[in-house]
């Protein structure tokens, strides 16, 4: 499986994907030291997040929904409360980009947002970065 060797080929990779489907990028800022950025385009703002890898302690981390019905196996993925709230504001689609090249998940935050508060899946992170 082919790699992103950086952050950077990561979003750039993106931009092209974008404009493959017709979409005019307009603008491209980093935001959290580069492992964000916000992709403006024509059609519809992407908030993007590079990721080394899945967030394997879901399953740790929230016990209490993996015993539940509405489990989907234990697998989980993680964004700071800010960053959802800013994607939501600027009315952008989440884009979870992984160091592997695939998957790329696009995500509507506001759906995320509900999702997580009816479930009890919002989190304080207890170290800083």
């Amino acid at each position: 499986m082919t790699n992103f060797h950086n952050k950077g080929a990561a979003f750039h990779y993106i931009t092209q994907e974008l404009r493959k489907k017709s979409f005019n990028v307009l603008q491209c800022s980093p935001l959290h030291e580069g492992k964000h950025y916000l992709i403006s385009t024509d059609k519809q703002n992407f908030y993007c997040l590079f990721k080394r890898e899945f967030f394997h302690s879901f399953q740790y981390q929230f016990p209490n929904y993996i015993a539940s019905e509405n489990s989907i196996g234990g697998m989980g993925e993680s964004i700071n409360k800010e960053s959802l709230d800013y994607a939501i504001e600027h009315n952008c689609i989440l884009l979870f980009i992984y160091e592997s090249k695939q998957p790329i998940y696009f995500i509507n935050p506001k759906v995320i947002k509900a999702f997580c508060e009816i479930n009890d899946l919002i989190r304080v992170q207890d170290k800083e970065h």
